[in-house]
């Protein structure tokens, strides 16, 4: 693999991050990519990082599977990288195998699991509630209710379960939260 081809270093369902050398620091090629994978069907949503050459790709993960997008995100960046075929590029498309881009059986089955469960919620309120907003809620409700009920401030117990629903929130709302900035 040459140095400019891209790379998947991350898979999870409905989102794919995309290591693309020849985008860093060069505005025409991230802004070309980006239209073009805007464009592409299936997709719902497309972020680009200049200063890394990364490509944040959103789908709908319920109707599609990353094999379906891929074809169309090979096309895309086989238009606009200078010397390398698409099929080349559909090649390197596929999760890396040091385990960032892929997981076990397992993990397929929890991360189905909870999606499901996401689905299931967000269809029970209307979309307004899912879990990422949920599990952190929940965290932070129940950290607040150990600090009342506790007759001495335990620090370890309460104060890590306000962390770790910050936390939460946190990392499964980033564009929210860098947004605020």
């Amino acid at each position: 693999m040459t140095a400019e081809a891209p790379r998947v270093v991350h898979v999870s369902p409905g989102r794919v991050r995309v290591k693309v050398p020849h985008a860093k620091h060069n505005p025409a090629v991230t802004h070309a990519i980006h239209e073009r994978l805007a464009a592409a069907p299936g997709i719902s949503h497309v972020e680009t990082n200049l200063l890394t050459g990364s490509i944040l790709i959103l789908f709908e993960a319920a109707e599609v599977a990353w094999e379906d997008v891929m074809p169309g995100v090979a096309e895309a960046l086989g238009a606009v990288l200078p010397g390398l075929e698409e099929e080349v590029i559909a090649g390197l498309l596929h999760p890396s195998a040091d385990g960032s881009g892929s997981s076990s059986p397992l993990a397929h089955q929890i991360t189905g699991l909870f999606g499901g469960l996401d689905r299931q919620l967000g269809s029970a309120s209307g979309g307004t509630v899912d879990l990422r907003v949920l599990l952190p809620l929940s965290l932070f409700f129940l950290g607040m209710g150990r600090l009342v009920m506790a007759e001495t401030a335990a620090f370890p117990s309460w104060s890590d379960l306000l962390w770790f629903s910050f936390g939460t929130f946190v990392a499964l709302n980033p564009a929210q939260v860098t947004a605020t900035k």
